[in-house]
């Protein structure tokens, strides 16, 4: 019987638990980011607590972090095929299964703000047939996403403070227009998961990491082996699902589960956003109090992303028709910049650090209209 309970459980069905008074949904929410990660303690363990707490107890899910279930490029087929109910998959790991979700990330160059960015990628997301197909082609319903803060080189060498610096050092890219832009002053690119991160540069497969600043302090923490930063302050990294739940687990649930994990959803945004700002600003003092050269980016190296961005994005509409076969991306990019502006506009004024008025602003405008009755049934 008890081998029997443990597969239901694992499945994702109702359990009846000996002795209990309500039947309860069990799911696992993996993921390949350290444990100590900000993301998998806001977006999955956090939120897997505010889960129960909120169904009362109706709701549980089991965090697997650190790819103990599934590793960063098995999470999708994972997820879709139900070894995991939820995860955070990003689609630059998956560039030819996700063609529109790549080719939009360019766009955080033209509006590179934290908050800005997810709450309208979510909104399009959610809103968007173009966006929801690639989601449901690959067997995942988008639950919610984040964004990271700007993205720097963070390096090993004490002396890394220019353009022609850069050139040639091996550096750890998110993909997308980060590495086309990197390319082009000289970087060299190197592809690796996040959860390699820290034995690349401990074992010289890595000179560089193009990252936010908490990577210093948390997830990999890379802190104790970079001694230059360059902020040449390249656009936050905004189109995972954070939470891509597996589709007949969703079907499965109920109206109120369903809301629950809505609320909890726009709950994380909120909180994951906040977090991130702050500890990205104690990670800048923890560098600069620890000796790490904390270098703005030389005329040149600004000149060159100004032209690059300013030459739409280093040809971003071109490369969606050419490598990811996207037909007239320049419609998609134009739907995804009114997003943009209405989360702007919705932001205007509202104070970054009051948590409830931020949910609130996010539920009301977004996750309160999603229809659960309806939503990722058909």
């Amino acid at each position: 019987m008890k081998t029997i309970r443990s597969v239901l459980a694992v499945a994702g069905v109702v359990v009846l638990t000996a002795g209990s008074a309500f039947a309860q949904t069990k799911g696992t929410i993996s993921t390949f980011i350290e444990p100590t990660h900000i993301i998998t303690r806001f977006q999955h363990t956090e939120f897997a607590a505010n889960v129960l707490k909120a169904s009362n107890g109706n709701l549980n899910f089991q965090v697997f972090s650190g790819g103990s279930l599934l590793p960063a490029t098995g999470s999708l087929q994972g997820v879709a095929s139900g070894v995991a109910h939820v995860s955070i998959l990003p689609p630059s790991y998956w560039p030819s299964q996700f063609p529109v979700l790549n080719a939009l990330g360019d766009h955080g160059f033209v509006k590179p703000d934290s908050f800005v960015l997810p709450f309208a990628y979510a909104d399009f997301t959610f809103n968007e047939a173009v966006a929801q197909a690639e989601w449901r082609r690959n067997g995942i319903l988008f639950g919610g996403g984040h964004a990271t803060p700007p993205y720097h080189y963070l390096c090993k060498d004490a002396t890394v403070k220019t353009m022609a610096d850069l050139k040639g050092k091996k550096t750890r890219m998110p993909g997308g227009g980060w590495a086309r832009f990197s390319n082009s002053v000289g970087l060299t690119t190197v592809s690796i998961p996040a959860s390699e991160i820290y034995t690349g540069l401990e074992r010289g497969a890595l000179e560089c990491v193009c990252s936010d600043l908490t990577a210093l302090k948390s997830g990999a923490t890379i802190g104790p082996m970079i001694k230059s930063i360059v902020m040449i302050n390249l656009p936050p990294f905004f189109t995972s699902a954070g939470l891509g739940y597996n589709v007949p687990f969703w079907k499965g649930l109920t109206n109120d589960q369903r809301r629950v994990l809505m609320n909890e959803g726009a709950r994380s945004m909120v909180r994951l956003q906040m977090a991130y700002a702050k500890e990205e600003k104690e990670a800048l003092d923890w560098a600069k109090a620890n000796g790490i050269a904390v270098n703005e980016p030389d005329a040149q190296l600004k000149k060159t992303l100004n032209d690059w961005v300013a030459n739409g994005i280093g040809g971003a509409a071109q490369i969606a028709t050419t490598n990811f076969k996207v037909q007239e991306p320049e419609k998609i990019f134009k739907l995804f910049e009114g997003y943009v502006a209405k989360w702007e506009k919705l932001l205007a004024g509202v104070d970054r650090n009051n948590e409830a008025a931020l949910v609130a602003l996010l539920k009301t405008n977004l996750f309160d209209k999603v229809d659960v009755a309806k939503y990722g049934m058909d």
